[in-house]
């Protein structure tokens, strides 16, 4: 089964798309650990969701490739290939420092990811007030500029011991005054090959520092412009999206559910029709597979973190609600983000082993046609409390799901 409308894209957790010609670059993780991939660079940031902590560094794709190539040599390790990126993402993964956590804070890291596939409908914003567009800032740091060490002083000559006129008649003197100051000399010499080498090196590695801060200050100007243009071209398919055509509409809608953190890769295909009264959505779910399976609870004694594995029913359960959530964020952003959207009509399917044959086949879960009126009786200022799974129940909706939360394929909706 194929998605049905004419413009398909991928939500992938923390992806951002870049439109320009110099390439795009990809952010993937999630609540916890996300590495950023793309233009050169390579960022990770380790932190425990909900504590302040974390550990985030970069390093360009060179650098780091240049330290996997010690371990395995390999052909274009330094440049921006999808090769080089990944050989560094791992090194880099590596180089990170877990921070210590206590039974709690590692117990709320573990249910953290949990809780966000579970909550996944929090931030759907209103369709009652249409905010003003606000630009995103550029959150990357701008390279620091190497920092030149001081260098050592050049080694002095050492004090030499003069030879007196009574030397002359005393030859045995006169030889050991003679080996002191060789000795001496010696030295000297050795001391001052020390301090040229490391001058020389010093010298070759600021060149280097130099280098790399300039092309890293390039690439960093590329991605500033590149997000600044990005922002741009957002700002401008906001403000005219009362009066944009279809093509343009889809666009935005793409670039808006693109700016979003999605937990889980999702695919989305959409379609704008009625100059933007009725939106038609098929969203490609996430497996229930790739849902947590454990739950992670603090023991007192003795102190530790406890793994508690969730039955098959809860399991089925928390794949419904977070499934259901990704709809109601779509629905809600497409109706804050085109004033003119009278109707959303989405369809979610998944991946699912056709018994009779052993293939994976495409099965509807469940199809929705939500009117903007409708929607609005929904309070936003309390998505705490709203059963998202329940929340759809109030408009046209079909699916067949069991108290035990499993869900029966059906046929979708027309749009």
């Amino acid at each position: 089964m194929g998605l049905r409308f004419r413009r398909s894209f991928k939500l992938a957790p923390g992806l951002r798309i870049n439109l320009s010609k110099s390439g795009a670059s990809l952010s993937i993780g999630g609540p916890g650990m996300t590495m950023n991939v793309g233009h050169g660079q390579v960022g990770a940031t380790l932190g425990l969701p909900g504590t302040g902590v974390f550990y985030r560094t970069t390093r360009s794709v060179r650098r780091l490739a240049s330290d996997a190539s010690e371990r395995s040599q390999q052909p274009d390790a330094g440049d921006g290939s999808l090769l080089a990126m990944l050989r560094a993402s791992t090194v880099l993964a590596m180089q990170l420092k877990k921070p210590k956590q206590s039974p709690q804070q590692e117990a709320e890291a573990i249910n953290s990811i949990r809780d966000a596939l579970l909550r996944a409908h929090l931030k759907t914003p209103s369709p009652n007030a249409r905010a003003p567009y606000e630009p995103k800032p550029f959150e990357i740091a701008a390279p620091a500029r190497p920092i030149t060490k001081v260098r050592p002083p050049k080694p002095d000559l050492p004090p030499f011991r003069d030879e007196k006129w009574w030397h002359a008649i005393i030859p045995w003197m006169k030889r050991s005054i003679q080996s002191k100051n060789d000795a001496l000399l010696s030295d000297f010499r050795v001391r001052l090959a020390v301090w040229e080498t490391s001058l020389e090196a010093a010298h070759t590695a600021e060149q280097d520092a130099a280098g790399a801060y300039e092309a890293e200050l390039v690439m960093w100007n590329k991605k500033k412009a590149n997000h600044d243009r990005l922002q741009e071209r957002l700002r401008s398919l906001v403000e005219k999206a009362d009066s944009l055509g279809e093509p343009d509409l889809d666009e935005l809608l793409e670039l808006r559910l693109n700016g979003i953190e999605w937990q889980r890769e999702t695919i989305v295909s959409l379609e704008v029709n009625g100059h933007g009264s009725k939106v038609c959505v098929d969203v490609d779910l996430p497996e229930a597979e790739d849902m947590p399976t454990i739950e992670a609870q603090v023991k007192r004694r003795p102190p530790g973190v406890k793994h508690v594995k969730l039955s098959p029913t809860r399991l089925r359960k928390d794949y419904q609600t977070h499934i259901h959530g990704i709809g109601f964020r779509i629905v809600g952003e497409v109706f804050a983000c085109l004033p003119q959207c009278d109707t959303v009509v989405l369809s979610a399917f998944s991946q699912r082993v056709d018994s009779s044959t052993g293939n994976p086949r495409d099965e509807y879960l469940y199809s929705v046609r939500v009117h903007r009126d409708g929607w609005r009786a929904i309070n936003f200022a309390t998505l705490e409390q709203v059963d998202v799974t329940a929340a759809f129940e109030a408009f046209e909706l079909r699916r067949d799901s069991t108290g035990t939360g499993i869900l029966r394929p059906i046929e979708p909706l027309a749009c």
